[in-house]
């Protein structure tokens, strides 16, 4: 399996399109910048076909470590998550 890394995938979505690798790379920055201040802001980013990114909230407590057995605190906090459409999981079969 190989790793496509950004620069990778900018010159993918450049050729797909016809747009320069500058100007993809800034749309795509841009496109994600836009997603992460949804998310600050709690809200859901959809995209029909693809998936679904969102954000959950984890409890805190008292947890074990399952490698020393010991008790420890952890906070709570807030995790991304992405839940991938139908449509995603059956190219991927």
């Amino acid at each position: 399996m190989k790793t496509m890394n950004a620069g990778d995938f900018y010159r993918a979505v450049a050729e797909e399109t016809g747009v320069s690798i500058a100007q993809t790379k800034a749309i795509f920055t841009a496109g994600l910048d836009v997603l992460k201040d949804a998310l600050k802001r709690g809200d859901k980013v959809q995209f029909i076909g693809f998936g679904t990114f969102d954000v959950k909230k984890k409890a805190g407590g008292t947890k074990i470590n399952p490698f020393t057995k010991k008790k420890m605190t952890v906070k709570a906090c807030k995790v991304p998550t992405f839940k991938m459409s139908a449509t995603l999981k059956s190219l991927l079969k």
